[in-house]
């Protein structure tokens, strides 16, 4: 060693960071000296703002000594959070389990639900739906349109299409056949095992397997669509102008069809000064004719839409 520029006891050819006197070494190799590195032994980390023993790229919270975690990526810490893991619930304000935003009494431990809006919570109130129908003698006390259950399968019997038999319920078809005897739900003539969509008369098949069957999927072999509004062949999915029989694609984004586009491949015509202003030159001449070209497809897209 001959020389120490920073002055700080450590020759230039041993120390990290010869022109820095509060610095010499430099462990992890990220460029932040030991003394200033919160983690000299980590090249991915250097800082602990809040000095929580969490580095600020790790921690959700780097100016908060308190927090570190956001499981449910709510903005509030899981130190504070009361539903840690519940993005759609941080507070239970009267400690009853339930919090306040599915609350309806988020001050009173005591009631959490208040089926019928009355302002009197379920746990109290004698007839949580306001039928006219005490719970004690209400099948469904929170269900204001039903209070007898008949068969005692959880259906109430103005719902039931079979109230006194407790292993039917619906009867798709009308055919006076509940559902779960019946071999046709929907009567169409194809049994439900083999029909794709047993309770719609309409449809029997799914070839492509989106849920869509195959006399409403106007691409019926295709998963990736369904519909083509404006009838042109193409899926409204894949068709950048679904609503425009004449266009489907655009090449560059410009919002023009690539049919109704004299630059299909270029978004934007710049025309320079003295093009514009109609001096010599054919170049420019030729590109003031084609910003004209464009400006009348544009016009005639928008009569287009108009009519």
């Amino acid at each position: 060693e001959t020389t120490d520029s920073d002055g700080d006891g450590v020759g230039d050819n041993s120390d990290a960071f010869p022109s820095d006197p509060t610095e010499t070494t430099d462990s992890d190799g990220d460029g932040v000296g030991d003394n200033s590195d919160a983690f000299p032994e980590d090249p991915s980390q250097s800082a602990d703002t809040d000095g929580d023993g969490v580095s600020d790229g790790n921690d959700a919270f780097p100016n908060d000594p308190t927090e570190t975690t956001d499981t449910d990526g709510d903005g509030v810490g899981d130190n504070s959070d009361t539903f840690p893991t519940d993005p759609t619930e941080t507070t239970d304000t009267d400690g009853d389990g339930v919090g306040d935003n599915a609350d309806a009494f988020p001050n009173d431990p005591a009631e959490t639900v208040d089926t019928d809006g009355d302002g009197i919570g379920n746990n109290a109130d004698t007839d949580d739906d306001n039928d006219g129908i005490p719970d004690g003698s209400d099948a469904l006390p929170e269900d204001p349109t039903e209070t007898v259950d008949t068969d005692g399968d959880g259906t109430g019997d103005n719902s039931d299409a079979f109230p006194t038999d407790p292993t039917e319920t619906t009867d798709t078809d009308g055919d006076g056949l509940g559902n779960n005897a019946d071999t046709d739900d929907d009567n169409d003539g194809v049994p439900d095992a083999s029909d794709a969509f047993p309770t719609d008369p309409t449809e029997t098949t799914d070839s492509d397997g989106d849920g869509v069957g195959d006399n409403s999927d106007a691409f019926p072999n295709d998963p990736t669509e369904t519909t083509d509004s404006d009838g042109d062949g193409v899926g409204d999915n894949a068709d950048a102008f679904p609503n425009d029989p004449t266009e489907t694609t655009d090449s560059d984004g410009d919002g023009i069809g690539d049919n109704s586009d004299p630059t299909p491949t270029t978004p934007t015509i710049t025309v320079d000064a003295q093009a514009a202003g109609g001096g010599g030159g054919g170049g420019g001449s030729a590109d003031f004719l084609v910003l004209l070209l464009l400006a009348g497809s544009i016009y005639r897209r928008a009569m287009r839409k108009a009519a």
